[in-house]
């Protein structure tokens, strides 16, 4: 048992391994993306997408680094370097969460109620300003070492309205991606979504990039809230801030995977099927929509994507031989998506 402001060594040693090693993650990350970041990044150009993304990179880096100064700064330093550590915690979660925003925007294009319910509730993602504002410090003379000594229990709002609101997303998607695949049987769904067949490339990649980043960081997010939460006497104060660390870290390794997973299998689809684009500086992805009375797919013209409606087959033809919805097909109208 430990209390608040009598942390032992032991503890002490758990937080130096957990923040070296969060920090080796970050950097295992970022070299094995780098070529693809470059890729991304010399095909479309610095967007918002794009530029959120490497706040977010940037931000996460920050903390890391900034933790590894606290770690061996002097008595004068630790709350100066303990403040600007945790508001960059704070910004990175705001912006790994603005990733999926902006993701959820894209696929709902056309629904107005739907992006003005996430924009309200990518506000509530705003309560992580908090966390800068709910922990103290001070300076463990034997050790000379700062020492964070209190973790207060409001911080894990931020955490919690961030889960929360990526849980309500990564629901959204789903559902949405899952409305373009014409198979009606609820088991068939429910393969389709966990295997990806019967989808065109770009709406696997962007459902199995949403999963496998909840996956991700759903048990990092909600171990850190338990964490915060508990009784004082269970964990010591700045075990529950290297939590945050890993948890920010965590978040941002995966959601970064996911923004280049769908950046490079958008430009590969797009260029397989020779769409053309409504600006030379915009990737755009193309869904549609199929419903029962299965709309079939007319011919190209000048390798743009046209919207026709092809005659209805017959029942026993169209129940014998579904077809899968890829991600650009003719139907009634276009739904262009920019992600």
């Amino acid at each position: 048992m430990v209390t608040p402001c009598n942390i032992t060594l032991s503890s002490l040693q758990e937080v130096y391994y957990m923040i070296a090693s969060m920090a080796m993650l970050y950097v295992w990350d970022a070299l094995i993306s780098v070529w693809k970041d470059a890729e991304v990044f010399t095909r479309h150009g610095v967007r918002f997408y794009g530029g959120v993304y490497i706040l977010s990179r940037l931000t996460t880096g920050g903390s890391l680094v900034g933790s590894l100064v606290f770690l061996c700064s002097h008595r004068d330093n630790c709350e100066r370097i303990l403040l600007a550590t945790n508001c960059l915690i704070s910004l990175a979660l705001i912006c790994n969460s603005s990733l999926f925003f902006v993701r959820a925007l894209a696929v709902f294009t056309e629904s107005k109620p739907a992006k003005t319910l996430f924009s309200l509730l990518w506000l509530s993602t705003l309560s992580a300003s908090i966390i800068p504002f709910g922990t103290a410090v001070t300076f463990k003379e034997p050790w000379q070492k700062c020492i964070v000594t209190v973790v207060e229990p409001i911080t894990a709002v931020g955490f919690g309205a961030v889960v929360t609101f990526d849980t309500i997303i990564v629901i959204a998607i789903s559902r949405q991606v899952l409305q373009l695949n014409s198979i009606s049987i609820c088991n068939a769904r429910l393969f389709s979504q966990t295997c990806g067949h019967g989808m065109g490339a770009v709406s696997r990649a962007l459902l199995h990039s949403g999963l496998l980043y909840y996956s991700g960081i759903i048990w990092t997010t909600g171990i850190t809230v338990m964490c915060i939460l508990s009784p004082r006497s269970w964990f010591s104060a700045y075990l529950r801030w290297a939590y945050m660390l890993c948890s920010v870290t965590t978040q941002n390794v995966m959601v970064g995977r996911a923004f280049r997973s769908m950046k490079m299998r958008a430009t590969r689809a797009n260029a397989s099927l020779h769409t053309s684009f409504t600006s030379p500086q915009l990737q755009s992805l193309y869904f549609a929509r199929m419903a029962l009375d299965d709309n079939t797919i007319n011919d190209t013209s000048n390798q743009t994507i046209s919207t026709r409606r092809a005659q209805t087959p017959t029942q026993a033809e169209s129940s014998a031989h579904p077809r899968p919805v890829s991600d650009a097909v003719w139907v009634s109208r276009d739904v262009e998506i920019e992600i």
